[in-house]
């Protein structure tokens, strides 16, 4: 449940305020969505495709700057739309990751996520990104992160914490980082990894009660 909570969170803080989706934007972004589910164009294991780069590099130069519309599952958990800006890796990665497969592939889709990474709003989406759907940072049997930290598992969490500081606005509905800005993001990732501050470290034994109240208040801020 506080997991779930947390989840929602993140999906939230993709969004944004009111905006209107670039039509030649919404194209590419649409094309690279349906190639993920139909196509999976980053998929391989000793080798990535040469399509799978090339599809996030036409995407970004077709919508850089521009607003595209995306579907979302809401805290009802029902499917809704929403118009964000668009931003280098947060939109295509999610896209494109959730369904590529293969160590090639994971490794380029990193790097290309990384280098992505500008500012507090860039480095916070990465970082979440990562630890939600990049083997690095799993914790599972056998996982990358399950006994020591991934070197780079903690490179997209430093992704955050180095580029963010009190006050900088880093989600697209507004939210500006504070003491508890890292508290989700230390909740789903690995406790094999450094979080930044005392406060973030010690998060993994922060109680239930506590962390829905932190939420909350994230989510209702």
């Amino acid at each position: 449940m506080v997991r779930l909570i947390v989840l929602v969170f993140f999906t939230k803080a993709l969004l944004g305020h009111s905006l209107t989706a670039d039509p030649v934007c919404q194209v590419w972004f649409d094309g690279l969505t349906t190639s993920s589910i139909l196509g999976n164009p980053c998929s391989g294991e000793v080798t990535c495709p040469t399509t799978c780069k090339q599809e996030l590099d036409d995407t970004d130069a077709a919508c850089a700057g521009k607003n595209v519309e995306i579907s979302y599952t809401n805290e009802s958990e029902a499917t809704a739309q929403k118009v964000v800006t668009y931003v280098c890796e947060e939109l295509p990665l999610f896209s494109i990751q959730t369904f590529a497969k293969g160590t090639a592939c994971k490794d380029q889709l990193f790097d290309y996520g990384l280098a992505c990474v500008t500012d507090c709003m860039s480095g916070y989406s990465f970082a979440a990104i990562e630890v939600l759907l990049n083997g690095y940072c799993t914790t599972t049997a056998g996982g990358d992160s399950e006994t020591s930290c991934h070197a780079n598992c903690q490179l997209a969490i430093n992704a955050a914490a180095n580029n963010c500081k009190y006050g900088d606005v880093y989600t697209q509905d507004g939210s500006t980082w504070g003491a508890a800005s890292m508290l989700g993001l230390s909740w789903l990732g690995p406790s094999t990894c450094s979080y930044g501050t005392a406060l973030i470290s010690g998060a993994k034994t922060i109680s239930a009660g506590s962390l829905l109240a932190i939420t909350a208040a994230l989510l209702l801020g």
